[in-house]
């Protein structure tokens, strides 16, 4: 095989540590004496630390076999372009919280028709939006979570399919559907979630929301 370009899969696996020592042994020499194997290995360096970058949030998380298939169409020729292509994309789709009220108790009253007791979030993404409407349950442990997407462009995404929020510390799910409008209702008890958001044309994820711990007021006027 020696003088052959280096596969963009071989070079995945030798980056991983996954490759035979054999192979390892050729990749590295391919690369060190190779500029343009050296670029490529690097490229795909770059976009694995992407990707890394894009799931840090998640304590665990499952893989699909839609997601196994996905991966392994990326890394056919042309995977680091194609590869490349998936992140910008997936970047696109993280709504990072830019404001909550929680943190901003002075600007929170009357904010997007908020009522007394109500901790609001709002995320952003260049695709689009969620607002966050969180309020004690009644009796309970649970925290009533109300939400809307917000699309950056007419028609967007399309309505939402499902609502998922996991939990970081043991990778419980709770899911939810949502109405034609984009709103949706979520029931949480404490701790750090990701929440994604998934229509047939798009998705949002809600990188981390926090749920206090302790029991939840049985009244209104406590914020989250």
């Amino acid at each position: 095989m020696s003088g052959e370009p280096l596969q963009d899969e071989a070079l995945v696996e030798w980056i991983l540590g996954t490759a035979t020592e054999a192979d390892a042994e050729r990749i590295r020499a391919a690369v060190e004496s190779d500029p343009a194997a050296s670029a490529k290995a690097k490229a795909i360096r770059r976009a694995l630390a992407g990707l890394h970058e894009f799931r840090r949030s998640a304590a665990e998380f499952k893989v699909t076999g839609e997601q196994l298939t996905h991966l392994s169409r990326l890394m056919k020729p042309g995977a680091v372009e194609r590869l490349g292509a998936a992140l910008r994309k997936a970047q696109e789709s993280i709504a990072r919280i830019v404001f909550d009220s929680l943190l901003q108790p002075s600007v929170a009253p009357g904010y997007r028709g908020s009522r007394e007791g109500e901790r609001v979030i709002r995320a952003e993404s260049a695709a689009g939006g969620v607002d966050l409407h969180i309020e004690p349950r009644a009796g309970g442990r649970e925290w009533h979570v109300a939400g809307e997407v917000r699309w950056a462009s007419a028609g967007g995404g399309g309505a939402p399919t499902v609502v998922r929020a996991m939990r970081a510390s043991d990778g419980k799910e709770i899911e939810a559907g949502a109405d034609e409008g984009g709103f949706f209702e979520l029931a949480l008890q404490a701790g750090a979630y990701e929440v994604l958001i998934e229509t047939d044309k798009s998705s949002l994820v809600i990188e981390r929301v926090e749920i206090p711990g302790g029991d939840a007021p049985a009244t209104g006027g406590a914020r989250v």
